[in-house]
């Protein structure tokens, strides 16, 4: 009974509110969400990301970070209250971004995570500390970057024509979905705790990953051939059938962080391609690469509002 009196009571305070015109009380802000208030109280907020992805995000410097998610990981701080000296990376590997924001080490991941795969299905069901995933911010698909000649790769077509390669020379990052359509395929391969490490392997001929992360592989051999040195370059062969989708990987539970950091996805989102994606992906995929049509999320403004309520008046 007394419950129900304060809920009765609460009710007719947000009425109330609504007649005296205070729309604060039905707006959603960062300070809204317990664990926004929680992140500022740390003074800075810690963005999981990759830190060898040119293009998407890579550390071309100690402490000085690039790249599209990189952007976007400073969108999603600002909406959440916090300017860009205040938005602290740390580099994460596919294996273990899930361990990362379980433990608290990280605030938000962004980081290629595919938000449909093995690894963020099984995060979702973690039983204490679930996750959730805002998204998509972008998309791609599978594909396989092939060391050799242009006339050389030329024949390798698709997967049955990886296959024919030995376990040693195909390599992908553990943890990924690239392992998984491995396993799936069948096919016999290496995995190690990145693309580049993958790629770094004198041993390895064939990565499969992102066709968009293959590009920033290409890339990154482009900076680090100089005078007198052969890079490692690649050819991307894309692998049909297959749609990989980015999504933010956020602690499950609070509907103001995942609306705030829906808002901020679509922000910037065109020029942000143009600058850090749009040339490498035309000199490393396809001089006819257009930029994916990304359903953005719908941003849910009536749960994060239901959220607050809760926590206003219980």
């Amino acid at each position: 009974m007394q419950r129900k009196a304060v809920r009765l009571v609460g009710l007719a305070a947000a009425a109330l509110a609504l007649l005296l015109g205070g729309y604060s009380v039905f707006s959603v802000s960062p300070e809204d969400s317990p664990q926004i208030r929680q992140i500022h109280g740390k003074g800075t907020i810690k963005v999981g990301v990759k830190a060898d992805q040119p293009g998407l995000a890579s550390e071309t410097t100690p402490g000085q970070w690039q790249g599209f998610e990189i952007d976007l990981a400073y969108n999603i701080a600002a909406g959440l209250g916090f300017p860009r000296h205040k938005v602290k990376f740390r580099a994460v590997e596919t294996k273990d971004r899930d361990r990362l924001l379980q433990s608290g080490e990280v605030d938000f991941v962004l980081a290629t995570w595919t938000m449909d795969g093995s690894q963020a299905t099984k995060a979702r069901k973690h039983a204490s500390v679930p996750l959730s995933f805002v998204g998509p911010y972008f998309k791609t698909s599978l594909s396989a970057l092939v060391w050799g000649t242009e006339e050389g790769v030329a024949s390798v077509e698709g997967i049955d024509d990886i296959r024919e390669y030995d376990r040693d020379r195909i390599c992908t990052a553990v943890g990924s979905t690239s392992e998984d359509y491995l396993k799936k395929e069948d096919v016999d391969h290496t995995t190690k705790a990145s693309y580049q490490q993958c790629w770094n392997d004198e041993n390895v001929h064939v990565v499969i990953t992102d066709e968009i992360i293959l590009a920033g592989l290409n890339q990154m051999n482009d900076y680090r051939t100089g005078e007198g040195e052969e890079a490692k370059k690649g050819h991307v062969v894309r692998l049909a059938g297959t749609v990989e989708s980015y999504g933010v990987g956020l602690t499950a539970g609070d509907p103001i962080f995942e609306y705030l950091t829906c808002r901020a996805i679509p922000k910037d989102w065109e020029s942000n391609v143009s600058t850090n994606l749009e040339e490498m992906a035309k000199k490393h995929l396809d001089s006819e690469w257009v930029r994916p049509t990304v359903k953005f999320p719908e941003c849910s403004r009536l749960d994060a509002w239901k959220y607050k309520m809760r926590n206003f008046f219980f």
